[in-house]
C-alpha cells in the first residue's frame, strides 16, 4: 500500500512494528529505492492527533528517550500480509507467493474446497473483498447442497 500511495503522495512514512519487514522482496527493494517513502522500523503509532481532521500522528521508535509528533494529511491504518497458507502445500494448488488458486467461484484445486480472503486474492487483499468473495462461495455451497 505505501507504494501505490507513493504513486500519489509526495511523502509517505511507514511505521513498520519490527526490526525486519516480511513482505515480499521486491516489495522491499521498492520500498527502499522510493525517495517518496520513509520508513520508521521498530517503532508504533501510539496516537492519531487532530480535530475534525488527522493532524499529527504520535510515533515510539525503540530505543529513542521520547516520542515524537509528525504532521501528516492522512493516515492508513494496515496491517501486514503474507499469505499463511503453508499448513496446505501439499494438498492445495498455490502460485509462486503461496496463494492458494482458485476459480470464479472461489473453488480450489479441490473440490469443494473453496478459499477467500487474503489467503486466495494477491490483488485486493481487503475485507470488502474478502466478504463479497466469501458470499459468493456461499451461494455455490448453498446451492450445491440444494438450499
Amino acid at each position: 500500500n505505501a507504494l501505490m500511495l507513493a504513486q500519489a503522495c509526495p511523502t509517505v512514512t511507514l511505521v513498520h512494528r519490527g526490526k525486519k519487514m516480511r513482505a515480499r522482496r521486491e516489495f522491499i527493494e521498492q520500498l527502499h529505492t522510493n525517495h517518496c517513502i520513509t520508513v520508521f522500523p521498530e517503532s508504533r503509532v501510539l496516537s492519531i492527533l487532530g480535530g475534525d481532521r488527522v493532524a499529527a500522528v504520535a510515533i515510539e521508535r525503540a530505543g529513542a528517550i521520547q516520542p515524537f509528533q509528525m504532521a501528516v494529511q492522512g493516515v492508513l491504518v494496515r496491517v501486514g500480509f503474507q499469505p499463511n497458507t503453508g499448513i496446505f502445500q501439499s494438498q492445495l494448488e498455490m502460485d509462486e507467493q503461496g496463494y492458494v488458486i482458485v476459480g470464479s467461484q472461489h473453488e480450489t484445486s479441490v473440490g469443494n474446497v473453496f478459499a477467500i480472503g487474503d489467503v486466495a486474492n494477491p490483488l485486493a487483499p481487503t475485507i470488502s473483498g474478502a466478504v463479497g468473495a466469501g458470499a459468493t462461495a456461499a451461494k455455490v455451497i448453498a446451492r450445491r447442497l440444494g438450499r
